[in-house]
């Protein structure tokens, strides 16, 4: 179970500022400037958690972006934001609720206003359909009305495509069948208020979707996308209309593409650069990349040779004639270039421009949209997590030569969350938990730094574990470091879930836990004897049934003489080890071994339940959720302090964090008022 970022970032501070305090003379509470200096703040260069898909810079300098995510640098950002001139997230643009999904498109007005195009059906909480008008600050233009808007009769349709007109009005592209209760398919005008101009006259329209809108300087209109007919006439991929909405039919292109044209870009002297999945244009080879004249027909002076060996869906002319492309490509015409390359304007492969090792992605890895600043930097956006190796999360900037401009979206600290710490003897810190980048350096879920918080090169983990996955840890006196989750390899080799590291990260080839668990570790801790407690929802380990609660051996091997009976019925998520050996274990369960414990349990030290042990009643008023314990720790007195998703110990209010005597019954001298507010997102969790 993931918990809220900015806890984790309590956590840690509180621990490095406890440690702190005994290393120097700093007053308590007070931030450690000399920590981790190249750290700029909680969550910056963290980009955007999903995948973006359209940007647009404004004249300021500032970038908008659209997307499927829901933070940006770790402020929630529902499907919009706005980043400042540096990348950095920009918390001036007040979108509150935001849309209420994916934003597919973005077009800026003179005036500074912001349409949007998407999947979305509201914005703020105000119904729009596809499609809404934002002021300069992100909230909802009212004045700009579409009614009921675009509507898919299939019910998956989106706007993909927006073109804002000299005149101010708008014209739309996507998958839809109507507007505002007005038939359009595919493509539709409207004016400034947002109401349909029932004068661009576009017949049947399209019978698929429009991905990309161009506008001529003498007013026709380029549209592409993945379609056949244009108002009942053939026109595979793409068509010019007249003003009107007509078709142009002096614009011939034949029997057109053979697959879907993403994008469409016109040059000065009005050619265009097509570029898509398709592979062949009027039945000329063509992969991926065309230009067309004028007339429609392709041009065949544009050598591309064996092309894109993968769909391209952006595509940029710079004033000099050399052509940005940008997709899912590894190749073009046989040489390495991955997901974005700079062509001649012959088409041939401009070899100035290196991308190096591109874009990377564990889930996917393309880019979707670009946009040339006047500097000729590129933004570069989409669903990717590494460029030439550097971390940085869908949305990058990169200069003129194909490099990474490493000044845009500075990746500082963690790229992601850190669930558990540990303080070595030397002062040296280990971290772990789901980021994959430590101060612009590549490292897979677990690292080590310096006590002043700089990345310590000398433990490395290889290939760490495969991925995607989150890490906790356990530190061994030796110096040995407990590493679990959900992985089935680590570094090459077969572990799941759990293995032992060597001080300087290599693996410990002589922990052995067999085929390990067969399902999450969530917690782990060690015995004073060297034993190792892990839970978390797994059913068995090394083949032997273990509902979700372990203890292994030295050498990790099972250790049969702890037999927790059936164990909890649903997960284990914190273990805590008693001075007297016994076990707390909290997590999602409420029976253990057939009988009632809500989320928290303690175990006599061969694994049976302690029956002493007067089980508080914890309970969650929100009907959505559970109540949870995350997260045990004890005082030197005995007491137990917990804290998780819950609302209530004993019938009495406790807003996520309580304490309990050494018997289990709350401790009600300890009162943390209203506690922690805001209902899921509010927990602690061990360090």
């Amino acid at each position: 179970m993931n918990v809220c970022p900015s806890h984790f970032a309590i956590a840690v501070l509180v621990a490095l500022i406890l440690w702190a305090q005994r290393a120097s003379s700093q007053l308590p509470g007070d931030i450690d400037l000399t920590f981790n200096t190249m750290d700029v703040g909680f969550g910056k260069g963290y980009g955007a958690n999903h995948n973006v898909n359209a940007t647009a810079l404004l004249p300021d300098g500032k970038v908008l972006l659209g997307g499927g995510f829901t933070g940006y640098e770790g402020y929630p950002a529902h499907y919009i934001a706005r980043t400042l001139p540096d990348g950095t997230n920009d918390t001036t643009f007040a979108t509150g609720e935001g849309a209420s999904s994916t934003v597919d498109a973005i077009a800026v007005q003179p005036d500074g206003k912001i349409i949007i195009g998407g999947i979305f059906s509201s914005y703020q909480n105000i119904d729009r359909q596809y499609i809404a008008r934002l002021l300069e600050d992100g909230n909802i233009d009212t004045t700009f009305n579409p009614g009921t808007g675009a509507i898919a009769y299939s019910g998956y349709g989106t706007v993909s495509a927006i073109l804002v007109q000299p005149d101010g009005k708008i014209i739309i592209g996507g998958v839809f069948n109507e507007y505002n209760g007005v038939p359009r398919n595919g493509i539709a005008r409207l004016n400034t208020d947002g109401s349909l101009d029932l004068s661009f006259s576009v017949g049947d329209g399209t019978n698929g979707s429009i991905s990309s809108i161009t506008l001529q300087p003498d007013g026709k209109v380029i549209i592409s996308g993945n379609f056949t007919i244009y108002n009942g006439v053939a026109r595979s991929g793409i068509a010019r209309l007249n003003s009107t909405g007509s078709l142009d039919v002096s614009f011939m292109p034949g029997t057109g593409a053979n697959n879907t044209i993403l994008s469409n870009a016109m040059q000065p002297d009005g050619k265009i650069i097509i570029g898509g999945y398709f592979t062949s244009f009027d039945g000329t080879l063509c992969n991926r990349i065309a230009r067309l004249n004028t007339d429609g027909t392709i041009d065949l002076s544009f050598v591309s040779g064996t092309g894109a060996d993968n769909f391209i869906s952006s595509t940029l002319i710079q004033a000099d004639g050399k052509i940005i492309i940008g997709g899912s490509f590894h190749n073009y015409n046989n040489i390495s270039r991955k997901a974005v390359a700079r062509l001649l304007p012959d088409g041939s492969l401009d070899p100035s421009f290196n991308s190096g090792a591109g874009i990377t992605g564990i889930i996917a890895n393309n880019i979707r949209n670009m946009d040339l600043q006047p500097d000729g930097k590129i933004i570069i956006s989409g669903y990717f997590e590494t460029y030439n190796g550097v971390s940085r999360n869908n949305f990058a900037r990169i200069n003129s030569d194909g490099n990474l401009d490493t000044a845009f979206c500075k990746i500082t600290g963690a790229n992601y969350s850190i669930i558990s710490t540990a303080i070595q003897p030397d002062g040296k810190i280990l971290i772990s938990g789901n980021f994959t980048n430590y101060n612009n350096t590549t490292i897979k879920y677990i690292a080590r730094i310096h006590s002043e918080g700089t990345l310590d090169s000398s433990f490395n983990l290889g290939a760490g574990p495969t991925s995607p996955t989150e890490i906790r840890m356990a530190l061994q006196p030796d110096g040995k470091v407990i590493a679990v989750g959900y992985f089935t390899e680590f570094n090459g080799m077969p572990f799941n879930s759990i293995c032992r590291l060597n001080s300087d990260g290599s693996l410990d080839t002589s922990f052995t836990p067999g085929s390990g668990a067969n399902g999450f570790i969530k917690s782990v801790a060690l015995q004073t004897d060297g034993k190792i407690l892990i839970g978390g929802f797994f059913t068995s380990f090394d083949g032997v049934s273990r509902n979700r609660l372990a203890r292994l051996n030295i050498d990790g091997s099972l250790d049969t003489s702890f037999n927790s009976g059936v164990g909890g019925n649903t997960g284990v998520l914190a273990i805590k080890v008693q001075l007297d050996g016994k076990i707390l274990i909290g997590g999602t369960f409420n029976i253990y071994d057939n009988i009632s414990r809500p989320s928290l349990a303690r175990l006599n030290t061969n694994g049976s339940l302690d029956l002493t042990f007067d089980a508080a009643l914890i309970t969650n008023g929100l009907w959505y959720q559970s109540s949870v314990v995350l997260a045990i720790d004890l005082q030197s007195d005995g007491k137990i302090v917990m804290g998780g998703y819950f609302t209530t110990v004993n019938s009495i209010n406790r807003n996520h964090i309580a304490r309990l005597h050494a018997s289990g019954a709350l401790d009600t001298t300890f009162n943390p008022g209203t506690g922690f507010s805001g209902g899921s997102g509010s927990t602690i969790t061990n360090t």
